[in-house]
C-alpha cells in the first residue's frame, strides 16, 4: 500500500493511511499522512506484543487469537472509522480487502472507495472466485 500511496502522492493526491499508532513510523517514513486510530484498544507498542504473544499459540489457540484481533481491529474502523474519514475530508477510499470494513463506512458516508488486494488474493465478496475455488481445495 506505501508504494501505491507514495506513487498517487507524486501525482498530486493527498494520500492519509489511518491505523493504530504501531503504524505511524512507518508511514511517516514513507512521507505520507497518518491518522492514528484505535489508541484505547492497541495503545503505542501492542502490536510488537501481539506478535509476541501469537508466536507462543498453536493450532485453535492461535486461529481464536487471531480472529479476535481481527474482529478488534474491525470494531476499531467501524466506530472511529466516520468521524475520521469527516474529520480529514477524505474524498475517496483505498480498502485492503483484510479489512472491509473500511468498505462498509465508506458506503455509509457514500464515499466512493475501491478494494485493494495488495497480497494473495482473499476474495470474501459473493461471485468473485478465488484460485483455491477454481482449484476446489
Amino acid at each position: 500500500m506505501l508504494p501505491l500511496g507514495q506513487g498517487l502522492q507524486k501525482k498530486g493526491y493527498q494520500i492519509t493511511f489511518f491505523g493504530v499508532p504501531d503504524a505511524e513510523t512507518k508511514i511517516r517514513a514513507a512521507k505520507l499522512d497518518f491518522y492514528p486510530i484505535g489508541a484505547d484498544i492497541f495503545p503505542l507498542g501492542s502490536t510488537e506484543a501481539l506478535f509476541k504473544k501469537l508466536s507462543k499459540l498453536k493450532g485453535i489457540p492461535a486461529l481464536q487469537f487471531t480472529i479476535n484481533w481481527f474482529y478488534q481491529s474491525a470494531q476499531i474502523f467501524l466506530e472511529e472509522g466516520a468521524n475520521a474519514l469527516e474529520k480529514t475530508g477524505v474524498e475517496a477510499l483505498i480498502v485492503d480487502q483484510i479489512n472491509p470494513e473500511g468498505g462498509t463506512v465508506a458506503q455509509l458516508l457514500d464515499i466512493p472507495f475501491i478494494t485493494l488486494c495488495s497480497a494473495l488474493p482473499f476474495n470474501q465478496e459473493p461471485g468473485c472466485d478465488s484460485m483455491s475455488q477454481k482449484a476446489d481445495i
